[in-house]
């Protein structure tokens, strides 16, 4: 049987026109009666979070994305690709291309994105926002793992992998963001990252629970790593998915 949070990652393809550039990860919500992708925000605008400079050498940006994600259905698995154009013209000025992806009131300073789904036609995983409420401890060198697609490789039927590290940093320090300790390779960029605890773990108020039920928590959305030569990543907190929902 196949785990239910690793039927809710998503395998992206970044394309300028039909040139695939990049590969990445995400995930998809659905709010009130809305699908959104979430993803990174360096992944559909090609630019560095910080420097703003292009990723590519060749300063290739994206037109559109090709999304795989799972089809609910009882029984088998079997991936959907979702065309998702990053640009919309307008009709009165053809000229002007304006984004189809909605950013955090804070710009360039939060590198998360959501992508409106507006022609999805097929019913499909979605990932539940409401698991950020786990009560969960989260301390230093507790084990997260990130579900997405390194280096572009998916499992069978565009499945993704689970990649598994700790948690690196205080976690009340920043509100925004954490850091962990994770082998994060490019195209997990987007990936969701969960916490599972299985057997004696402590919840948020420090009781310990003893069960052989796992319980899963949603800790952020990967950024990738800070330098090329270190293992150590971002993770931008779930609060920051909310707070480009209520900006709409």
């Amino acid at each position: 049987m196949v785990d239910s949070l690793s039927l809710t990652s998503v395998y992206i393809e970044v394309f300028f026109e039909s040139v695939r550039i990049s590969n990445a990860s995400g995930f998809i919500i659905k709010n009130l009666s809305k699908y959104f992708l979430v993803t990174n925000r360096h992944v559909v605008t090609g630019r560095h979070a910080i420097t703003d400079d292009y990723i590519s050498k060749k300063g290739a940006i994206g037109s559109h994305l090709k999304v795989w994600a799972q089809k609910q259905q009882q029984s088998n698995y079997e991936g959907v690709c979702i065309d998702v154009p990053l640009y919309t013209r307008d009709s009165d000025t053809p000229e002007l291309e304006n984004r189809s992806w909605l950013e955090h009131p804070k710009g360039r300073a939060i590198d998360v994105v959501l992508v409106p789904l507006n022609d999805l036609k097929e019913s499909i995983h979605t990932f539940n926002l409401q698991l950020a409420d786990t009560s969960l401890f989260l301390p230093l060198t507790m084990p997260i793992s990130l579900i997405g697609y390194p280096l572009g490789i998916t499992s069978f039927q565009k499945l993704p992998f689970w990649v598994t590290g700790f948690i690196a940093s205080e976690n009340e320090v920043d509100k925004d963001k954490l850091y962990v300790n994770v082998p994060g390779r490019r195209g997990l960029s987007g990936a969701p990252v969960i916490s599972r605890q299985l057997g004696g773990f402590p919840d948020a108020n420090g009781n310990i629970f003893m069960n052989g039920i796992p319980r899963d928590k949603f800790v952020g959305i990967y950024s990738g790593r800070l330098h090329d030569e270190s293992d150590i990543g971002c993770i931008w907190k779930p609060k920051v998915i909310n707070e480009i929902l209520a900006s709409i």
